[in-house]
């Protein structure tokens, strides 16, 4: 049984519109799992919005 192989989304996320950055995250994480990929969203991660980045790479 092979094992997925895990890709966290990352990109910028302050200072932008934050409807706009999670549809994005969004399409990324749709396009890693259609190539075969575990995809690994940080805004799907149980953490309150917004959120420091250092919280989020301890989650993945």
């Amino acid at each position: 049984m092979n094992k997925k192989q895990k890709i966290y989304i990352s990109g910028a996320i302050a200072h932008y519109d934050l409807e706009e950055r999670k549809a994005a995250f969004e399409v990324a994480a749709a396009f890693c799992e259609a190539c075969g990929f575990e995809s690994v969203n940080p805004f799907n991660n149980g953490l309150p919005q917004p959120g420091d980045w250092r919280e989020r790479m301890q989650m993945a």
